[in-house]
C-alpha cells in the first residue's frame, strides 16, 4: 500500500449488505494491526485474511422473460440481469477460525523426508547444510486461532547464503479480506469507511493480493497457476548490498509456495556472502512450481 502525505479526498461511504457497523469495525481494527504480520507481501496489509467476510459471484440472476410470439421489432430491450448477492463468510475470533472459500484439490503435501529429498534434488550444486523442515501454519496468511500445522516451510543455507521454502494454502480463510481498491492510508486511520467484504476464489486473484494489499501485485501466468517475483528491501540497518529474492507460485487447486533466498545468511544476518542470491529467477520458479512436494489426495 503506498500512503500519501496529505489526504487527497474523502471516499463516500460505501454501504455492503451483508456488513452490520460492528463487523466493519472489527474488519478496520484489524486492517490497522495486521500489516505487520505481512513483511513478505511488501505492502501495507488493508485487511488481514484472519478476517472473514467477502463478496463473491452469486449462484443466481434474473433472467428477462422472453415472448413466446416473434418480434417485429429489434428495438426492445430485454430486464438486465440483477446484481449478483454477495456471499458472506464468518468473521472468526480470538478462539474460532473463520470461514472462506474452499477451492478443491486431489494433492496432499508430501511426507516430510520426502520433502527433504526433493529439495536436495532441485537445489542447484552447492554445499547445503542445516536442512530442516518446519510444521507451519496451514494458510497463508494465518489465523491467531487456527492451531493446525499442515503447512511446511523447508530451511537450509547453500553455500552459507539463506533458502527456504514454504508449502501453504491460499484458499478459506486466507483468501478473505475487503475491497481497498482506491483508497490510501489514511483512507483506512480516518474511521470514514464501510468497507465491501471480497474473497479471492481464482489462483490469479490470490496472486495479485487486491483483496489483501494495494496496488494489487503483479503477476504472471504460470503452468497450473499464477506466479510473483519480487526483491524486497531489507531495511535502512541492513547493508546496503543486501539482496533477497521471493517468488511466490499460486497454484488453481489452492497451493502456496514461496521460495525465498538471500545473499546472507539470512534475513538481517550478517554481512553479505556474495553478490548475488544463491537462487535465481528461473531456479526459484522451478522450485516452487514443482509437482513433486505433493502426492495424490
Amino acid at each position: 500500500m503506498r500512503g500519501s502525505t496529505t489526504r487527497p479526498r474523502t471516499p463516500t461511504p460505501r454501504t455492503s449488505p451483508t456488513l452490520t457497523p460492528a463487523a466493519a469495525d472489527r474488519i478496520l481494527d484489524h486492517a490497522l494491526v495486521g500489516g505487520a504480520r505481512r513483511r513478505r507481501r511488501r505492502h501495507l496489509v488493508t485487511a488481514t485474511c484472519s478476517l472473514a467476510a467477502a463478496a463473491v459471484v452469486a449462484t443466481g440472476a434474473a433472467v428477462a422473460t422472453l415472448p413466446t410470439a416473434p418480434q417485429e421489432r429489434d428495438d426492445v430491450a430485454t430486464a438486465p440481469a440483477a446484481a449478483p448477492e454477495p456471499t458472506a463468510y464468518d468473521l472468526g475470533s480470538a478462539t474460532e477460525v473463520p470461514e472462506g472459500p474452499v477451492v478443491e484439490t486431489s494433492r496432499a503435501v508430501a511426507g516430510d523426508a520426502a520433502l527433504d529429498a526433493t529439495l536436495r534434488a532441485l537445489l542447484p550444486a552447492g554445499t547445503v547444510e542445516g536442512l530442516e523442515v518446519h510444521h507451519v501454519e496451514s494458510s497463508d496468511p494465518s489465523h491467531m486461532a487456527d492451531k493446525t500445522r499442515d503447512g511446511r516451510r523447508l530451511d537450509l543455507t547453500l553455500d552459507g547464503r539463506a533458502v527456504s521454502v514454504t508449502i501453504q494454502r491460499w484458499d478459506g480463510y486466507a483468501a478473505v479480506g475487503i475491497d481497498a481498491e482506491g483508497l490510501d492510508a489514511e483512507d483506512f486511520q480516518s474511521g470514514d469507511l464501510d468497507p465491501q467484504q471480497r474473497a479471492a476464489t481464482t489462483a490469479r486473484e490470490a496472486c495479485g493480493g487486491s483483496y489483501q494489499v494495494f496496488p494489487a501485485i503483479e503477476c504472471e501466468q504460470g503452468d497450473g497457476g499464477w506466479y510473483s517475483v519480487a526483491r524486497p528491501s531489507q531495511g535502512a540497518a541492513s547493508p546496503a548490498d543486501a539482496k533477497e529474492l521471493l517468488v511466490e507460485f499460486y497454484s488453481e487447486d489452492g497451493y502456496v509456495v514461496r521460495v525465498d533466498s538471500y545473499n546472507s545468511a539470512g534475513e538481517k544476518l550478517g554481512q553479505p556472502l556474495s553478490s548475488a542470491t544463491p537462487l535465481d529467477v528461473q531456479q526459484s520458479l522451478a522450485l516452487a512450481t514443482s509437482a513433486r512436494w505433493f502426492t495424490a489426495g
